[in-house]
Parts: structure tokens; sequence; C-alpha cells
């Protein structure tokens, strides 16, 4: 996104950032995936992502309030297969 973000709560000017998900072993962005989550064998989420929309999350925030939003990069999915 190349145009600022205005917080909805106080009308300042958001600052771009990302929430990191502590995998085991390794620390990687949040993604938003189309549908209900399938589960594994292990009671986890299963990673069936082959056939259904994917995406980077980036969040912003508002140094005034704190408040946070999040969007999609719709430009390129976030899992290829």
């Amino acid at each position: 996104m190349s145009k600022d973000i205005i917080c909805n709560e106080c009308n300042e000017v958001m600052k771009m950032g990302f929430i990191p998900d502590f995998a085991h072993k390794a620390i990687v962005r949040l993604a938003w995936v189309e549908g209900k989550p399938a589960k594994s064998f292990w009671g986890t989420v299963k990673d069936d992502f082959q056939d259904r929309e994917n995406y980077f999350i980036t969040a912003y925030r508002c140094e005034r309030c704190g408040a946070i939003k999040l969007f999609t990069e719709s430009d390129q999915p976030a899992f290829t297969y």
C-alpha cells in the first residue's frame, strides 16, 4: 500500500509493520488463508493450502492510541506450491 493509512479511532497516520509467528525453530509472517482450517492427525492445522487463496498480512499501528489495522498483500500469494 502506497498511501497513508489513517487510524479510525483518532485520525492519525498509522505506522506499517508485521506480526511475527514464532513457529517451531523459525519466525514467519502471518498469512490469511481462504476458508476454514482443517485439522491434521496431530490436532494442529493441516497445511492444505494448494487450492486456496492465501496472502501475507501487513499490520498498521497507530502510535497515538495503539489501534491496529490488518491488510493482506494481494499482489502475490504467501504460499506457492
